[in-house]
């Protein structure tokens, strides 16, 4: 009997984590068939720099989903550094 419950335990732990996915992205379809429109997270006004922090966001496109990580990260960190360039040279101005 002890052994039945042992082994029972991880098949009920193996139907539970089973279950549904959360969706990665969110799509909308559109009017053209086999073409949908992909929120990109983490853009718009809420995600744009003000005066205590420096955010910067960025998408990359290619076949490979690492790859266009890869851009993408590559991206930002030019966005990023943009903003602080610019914010670093105005202030060397002032003084």
């Amino acid at each position: 009997m002890k052994t039945q419950n042992i082994l029972f335990i991880p098949i009920i732990f193996l139907f539970i984590s089973c279950g549904s996915k959360k969706p990665l992205l969110n799509e909308i379809p559109t009017n053209q068939p086999n073409v949908v429109q992909v929120i990109i997270p983490c853009t718009g006004e809420n995600y744009n720099s003000d005066d205590e922090n420096f955010r910067g966001s960025s998408s990359g496109l290619s076949p490979d989903q690492a790859t266009a990580k890869k851009i993408a990260l590559i991206n930002a960190g030019q966005v990023l550094a943009t903003d602080i360039s610019a914010t670093f040279t105005s202030l060397v101005r002032q003084y």
